[in-house]
């Protein structure tokens, strides 16, 4: 247990040292997406507002959870990119036979991904607090939802990981960034189910993202349901555990190649 906290440890602090060569990327922009999703993609949806049933004063209120969701999904890639590269170099190997296990290798990389948004997802909760009416400054709403926005980044980035096992490619899993945008487009991220068109709110019914973002916006505006919060945790585990596993195991099968 004492070996894989410590490669887990070496892997994350490997990030780290990594990220100094390219701070702008791993921790400067991630924070323009979800500042621009409750700014000016805010002002443009504002007429939704005034909908019947809109569920929140204004739209920076409705967003200001997916804003701080955001950055795990946009920013995606960044660690699976480094793995791939060991992959192709043999690194990989070299580290597999001085004891670092495809497990510690991946939670480390996938610790890193998780900590390393915290600045944009506060960032967005706290513009969301200027602009917006309903998210009042909470800070034990603020540490749920970054939390939240952690663990989901966690989770997500596990599916790039797998990716990147797949290929053993430093570019490829980047390929997969555009992915968000079907995943949040296609659920109740940008805009509430009931203002959609039937077939919408089904589609969005049966969209695990949806689940998420009620979880978010339980600690934003309220109105969701203690079963819609499990519903939305009980997302970020299973895709986090989908994507750990598959990735370990598809790391072995090359290893025993």
């Amino acid at each position: 247990m004492n070996g894989f906290v410590t490669a887990v440890s070496a892997t994350f602090t490997r990030e780290v040292a990594r990220s100094r060569h390219r701070w702008v990327l791993t921790y400067l922009v991630p924070v323009f997406p979800p500042i621009v999703a409750v700014t000016l993609f805010a002002d443009l949806m504002s007429p939704a507002e005034n909908l019947p049933g809109f569920p929140a004063s204004t739209y920076q209120d409705y967003v200001a959870a997916s804003a701080v969701l955001l950055p795990g999904m946009m920013a995606a890639g960044l660690t699976a990119s480094s793995a791939g590269a060991d992959l192709r170099s043999g690194l990989a190997d070299r580290l597999r036979v001085l004891g670092v296990s495809a497990a510690a290798a991946t939670s480390g990389r996938l610790l890193f991904e998780g900590l390393r948004i915290l600045p944009a997802a506060v960032a967005a909760y706290l513009t969301a607090v200027l602009l917006g009416d309903d998210v009042t400054w909470r800070p034990d709403a603020m540490l749920v939802l970054l939390l939240l926005a952690v663990a989901w980044a966690i989770a997500y980035n596990g599916i790039f990981h797998a990716f990147a096992a797949i290929t053993g490619s430093a570019h490829a899993p980047i390929a997969l960034q555009p992915l968000f945008a079907p995943l949040t487009f296609l659920s109740i991220f940008w805009f509430p189910r009931a203002l959609m068109p039937a077939w919408g709110a089904t589609v969005t019914d049966y969209n695990p993202i949806s689940w998420l973002t009620d979880a978010g916006l339980a600690t934003t505006i309220g109105g969701v349901t203690p079963a819609d919060v499990l519903a939305g945790v009980g997302t970020v585990v299973v895709v986090g555990a989908a994507g750990l596993v598959a990735t370990v195991r598809i790391l072995a099968r090359r290893a025993a190649r």
